[in-house]
């Protein structure tokens, strides 16, 4: 069998089977969830779903022992334009002193027929079509000393990171294709991750938060930090708009002297329900 086809298998193999433990370990935490929460009887526990809109830019630094070669930040006017799908939400679980987080961001891209002239006087062109994914995984246990959902809470457990590209290239002259390529991967990181929430009310309706955590394994370090400050809706209270600012920075693990890094950020508009 030819060198290239078994690594192409290998590498096949090892996305396969990240794919598969992601895929079960969330499995899992659902089903912890739902036993749990049949287990407990549902006054005792308290539950909160917040879908969000994270308004981010994204930036790209590339270097190649030491040198950088990519320095990018696309802006997040240019990445709405490539939208094909994006999933944000927030889902909270808590009873007496401990409880669990889950905070999931997936997004995919896609941009084709984009042309670049290639150096030289051939006439000939690049064209690129692209399909880009990223999902963020967020699943956490929390403990809060005042068990109340105030003050701090720590929170632990793993962050999941899958990277998802479909690359495809063609030199073209004149509507002639000479040559093409395809790029396609799908890569799962997951971390260890630990941080705290701190959460304070401000007079009968205002109330601020602070989320920070940090996390390491397949990434190198991975860190996130975000402040918001929410008013409570309605008669009752249980809804919460929030208006915050989130930044996390993803320091990749470095292959073949190639280091990679990823930030995130921008301003954050969420609508949670209680329950």
């Amino acid at each position: 069998m030819d060198t290239r086809t078994q690594d192409f298998d290998s590498r096949n193999s090892v996305v396969c089977n990240k794919r598969i433990g992601m895929r079960a370990l969330v499995a899992t935490a659902t089903m912890v969830c739902a036993t749990t929460a049949v287990a407990e009887s549902a006054e005792e526990w308290t539950w909160s779903v917040a879908p969000y809109l994270w308004a981010t830019d994204v930036g790209v630094d590339v270097a190649i022992s030491d040198n950088t070669v990519v320095d990018k930040t696309i802006a997040f006017e240019d990445l709405v334009d490539d939208l094909e799908r994006v999933a944000q939400i927030r889902v909270e679980g808590r009873r007496g002193k401990h409880g669990v987080f889950l905070d999931l961001f997936d997004v995919e891209l896609a941009d084709s027929g984009d042309r670049m002239a290639l150096p030289g006087d051939s006439g000939a062109e690049l064209v690129l079509d692209a399909e880009i994914g990223l999902s963020i995984l967020s699943l956490t246990g929390l403990y809060n000393p005042q068990a109340d959902g105030g003050g701090f809470s720590l929170l632990y457990g793993t962050r999941l990171i899958n990277l998802r590209n479909d690359i495809r290239a063609e030199s073209q002259v004149d509507g002639m294709v000479l040559s093409s390529a395809r790029v396609d991967s799908d890569e799962t990181l997951a971390d260890a991750l630990v941080g705290v929430h701190y959460r304070r009310q401000l007079g009968k309706r205002w109330t601020y938060q602070l989320s920070a955590d940090v996390s390491a394994g397949d990434t190198d370090l991975t860190w996130r930090v975000s402040p918001s400050i929410g008013y409570a809706v309605g008669e009752n209270q249980r809804h919460l708009l929030l208006l915050g600012y989130e930044r996390l920075v993803v320091d990749f693990a470095d292959e073949d002297s190639i280091d990679m890094d990823m930030t995130m950020s921008g301003p954050v508009l969420a609508w949670r329900f209680t329950f």
